[in-house]
């Protein structure tokens, strides 16, 4: 298995390769300028089958499983880097297509199972042929050319000045050499857990009808939680050069490197990432056309000129970007590297919208994520990391950046008002606070205060009584509020405790004030009681607006049934959740409730509903440091229990 340092030159030279493939042509080699612009027809073209395929799948699940109509199955846009020059810049593709699939993760899992089959099948199935495709237009167009694209990706790579990081003396290609394979492959890269890999290992790519011997290469990834990875690329290695010794800067890469044009990702079951995404995507797609060249390669395709794919709209790239700097500042992320990347594009971003759209974006989607409510009055909590985190990159983004983080070191800023800086300047001075607010948040985080505490607790109490009262108002006698459990952080570290296997000072608080799990009869019961619960919050005495009170219906698979649930959240006045309710109609021997806590007959709930609780509640939260706390305490509940 590759160490760190195989996987940052790895990640570099794929890179590299990327872009290079995306580069191609000029007067040099005119031929290999046709050849992009096929590969990219070809390519969008397929993006589009593979979207047609999906409403194709959504709409035989639904026949087959007899379905309500107008019930959302999965859903396919476009991501990355080509949306973001699409939708932002208003410019063509000119990388690999990063795309993703999501799957409703509120469906029965044999229902999700079925639909992750399908789309793998479907995926796979044009992937070949997206190959294949290809595979006949570089045979086509290079015919008789003085080079192949082998030979001239080889030449510019000798003539590069590629680097692992910009302070680096050493370039990459005076250490290792790019070979082609002369027969690209289909690799699977399976979990430690999963069985077969042995026989899905390097297999030849092969075309519907040829041999396929030009077309590039595939990688299906399993391995990599929390998505499982579909890639379309053309296959390098490496070797080191003639006289060079390996070295721990500079080791061995034995493992294939690629060339990307398709990238397709899905979330995993049971993830956050599933569960945030799929509700937040729905209102962030529209459907878009882009204008191809027409392909030399396929009858079918020769008549095309144009395809329809869909694209997310700025919200998404805003929180997308930050979010890749908030995985910078918390120590998680794997491409730390590509910060001033994020900058940048996060920078072209806001210079794109008006005054209007900036405001929006700041409260809708900037200040959420950082769980503030006025991010003109936030003060910089620790200027030192800021400019340690920004010493390996190069010296003239340094000369942008270092600057303002001694700005900002002098106090808060009002955005949009600052004095001589353009709006590029104002959108990374965003970015250093995200930045800032996450490091900060994420290694000093403090429990819930006592008044917070006793304050939502005195709520929940309250909410709890009126409900019962309420009930037995109307007779309805079989619905036990009384049997409400706790879920919240005290009996999450109380049922990781009892199982002696984890060090605790490493669970990560969620800040949510209380949390509880009431067991009902049934989903019409779970509709009263959320029905009743919301309206007593906004009563006199909990006082609390409708606008800070959110709810969601979900179901949880069961041996034998779907059990259902709603889980209401209560948030303060920025947007952090203080207070949880969830509402199941689990019986209990599908999901128990839990006593003695601590000599006392407090009940608490199991690890299973209080990953599931966590689960729904952090897709209902932007906060990019409470969602990863979620993230954290769910990984850890879910180590606990059986797949």
């Amino acid at each position: 298995m590759a160490n760190d340092r195989q996987r940052e030159i790895k990640r570099v030279i794929s890179s590299w390769l990327t872009e290079k493939l995306n580069e191609l042509g000029g007067t040099q080699y005119p031929e290999l300028e046709t050849f992009k612009a096929q590969v990219r027809s070809i390519v969008l073209t397929s993006l589009e089958r593979i979207n047609l395929r999906l409403h194709e799948i959504n709409r035989a699940a639904q026949q087959k499983f007899s379905l309500q109509d107008g019930l959302a199955l999965s859903r396919f846009y476009i991501k990355g880097g080509n949306a973001f020059r699409f939708t932002v810049e208003n410019q063509q593709g000119k990388s690999d297509w990063d795309t993703q699939i999501i799957i409703n993760p509120w469906l029965p899992t044999p229902l999700i199972n079925y639909l992750y089959a399908q789309i793998e099948d479907a995926v796979l199935d044009e992937f070949y042929y997206c190959s294949e495709q290809i595979g006949t237009a570089s045979e086509l167009i290079m015919q008789g050319a003085g080079n192949s694209l082998s030979d001239v990706i080889k030449t510019f790579w000798l003539a590069s000045d590629v680097k692992v990081n910009p302070q680096d003396t050493t370039l990459l290609p005076a250490i290792y050499q790019l070979n082609y394979p002369p027969q690209q492959s289909i690799k699977r890269v399976f979990a430690h857990d999963k069985t077969g890999l042995w026989d899905y290992d390097n297999r030849p790519m092969m075309g519907k009808t040829s041999g396929n011997k030009s077309g590039p290469g595939m990688v299906f990834n399993d391995a990599i939680p929390p998505f499982v990875l579909y890639r379309l690329g053309y296959i390098w290695t490496t070797k080191l050069q003639d006289n060079v010794v390996p070295t721990d800067r500079f080791p061995l890469v034995s493992s294939p490197i690629l060339m990307e044009i398709i990238d397709v990702t899905i979330p995993r079951k049971n993830t956050i990432e599933a569960v945030a995404l799929w509700e937040e995507i729905q209102s962030e797609i529209t459907l878009d056309t882009l204008t191809i060249n027409p392909a030399v390669t396929d009858d079918a395709l020769g008549y095309l000129t144009q395809v329809s794919l869909p694209f997310p709209n700025k919200d998404y790239h805003c929180a997308e970007q930050l979010t890749m700097l908030g995985e910078v500042a918390d120590g998680s992320s794997k491409h730390a590297d590509k910060k001033m990347k994020r900058f940048k594009r996060f920078g072209t971003l806001w210079a794109s919208l008006d005054e209007q759209q900036q405001t929006r974006m700041l409260q809708q989607v900037i200040q959420p994520m950082m769980g503030v409510s006025n991010i003109h009055q936030y003060v910089i909590q620790d200027p030192v990391w800021l400019q340690q985190a920004f010493q390996d990159i190069d010296a003239q983004d340094r000369q942008t950046i270092t600057p303002l983080i001694n700005q900002l070191t002098n106090g808060h800023f009002v955005i949009g008002q600052n004095e001589g800086l353009t709006p590029t300047e104002n959108a990374y001075i965003i970015a250093l606070m995200f930045m800032d607010n996450v490091h900060f948040r994420s290694t000093q985080a403090t429990p819930v205060t006592q008044q917070q505490l006793q304050h939502y607790e005195g709520i929940a109490r309250q909410v709890l009584e009126n409900l019962h009262t309420r009930l037995q108002a109307r007779n309805i006698t079989n619905i036990n509020i009384q049997e409400a459990a706790f879920s919240g952080d005290i009996m999450l570290h109380q049922s990781l405790a009892e199982s002696g296997l984890f060090d605790l000072t490493q669970m990560p608080l969620s800040g949510v004030a209380a949390m509880f799990y009431i067991p009902v009869t049934n989903k019409d019961a779970i509709e009263l009681c959320r029905e009743l619960v919301i309206d007593e919050l906004m009563r006199p005495g909990a006082d609390i607006p409708p606008d800070r009170i959110q709810y969601r219906m979900h179901n949880e698979q069961q041996l034998t049934r779907l059990s259902y649930a709603s889980t209401i959240c209560v948030y303060n006045q920025i947007g952090q959740v203080k207070l949880a309710f969830t509402f199941s109609s689990a019986t209990p021997g599908e999901s128990p409730l839990l006593s003695p806590f601590k000599g006392t007959l407090v009940k608490h709930v199991n690890a299973k509903a209080m990953a599931e609780q966590r689960r729904v509640a952090a897709g209902m939260v932007k906060d990019y440091v409470l969602r990863t706390a979620f993230a954290k305490q769910i990984d850890m509940l879910d180590s606990l229990l059986p797949e």
